[in-house]
């Protein structure tokens, strides 16, 4: 987080639940405390609106699931589905550097296929259209998303089982539709 803090998203059971927990640091990694449970979904993805408050979007069949806290992730709230589609596939969410929040998902209600990235300007509250990575038959999954310091967007992804994929693209391809030739 800004001021520091680690929080670390984990999947985990609680009393026989199935869910996720959020492991949190105030010394750089040295010492842990479990913070809030949620069986609201799975694998989350964790990012900071510039309130201070904490967005988990988590996997969760047929519709991603959000979590929010209010206290560096100690306690969150009931989980709530969003509109973004989810076979029950892993996800990866980050904040830009301007502020600008990407997703990378499976659009589709039963199936690894799409693969899509969707664009938030306004902290997670609302996303745009996704566009498709991946569109052709196959299972594309697990993705990861970066940004490096040049701006640039780096996506990886398991494509089709047999092969991890790379995809480099900058902000302005999920916005500009012209092309050039």
């Amino acid at each position: 987080l800004r001021d520091g803090t680690l929080v670390l998203p984990v999947e985990s059971v609680v009393d026989n639940r199935a869910g996720s927990s959020f492991l949190i640091s105030r010394d750089q990694g040295d010492s842990w405390k479990i913070g809030g449970f949620t069986t609201g979904g799975s694998q989350p993805a964790l990012a900071e609106r510039s309130d201070g408050s904490l967005v988990a979007l988590m996997r969760q069949y047929p519709r991603i699931t959000q979590i929010v806290s209010r206290d560096q992730g100690e306690t969150w709230s009931d989980a709530e589905q969003t509109p973004l589609k989810n076979p029950d596939s892993g996800i990866s969410m980050i904040p830009l550097a301007n502020g600008h929040w990407v997703i990378v998902y499976n659009d589709s209600d039963d199936s690894r296929t799409p693969l899509s990235i969707a664009r938030s300007t306004d902290e997670g509250r609302t996303w745009e259209a996704p566009l498709q990575l991946e569109s052709n038959p196959g299972e594309y999954s697990y993705p990861s998303v970066l940004q490096t310091a040049d701006g640039k967007i780096h996506v990886t992804y398991t494509y089709r089982r047999y092969a991890i994929k790379h995809v480099e693209l900058n902000e302005d391809w999920l916005v500009q539709m012209e092309r050039p030739n």
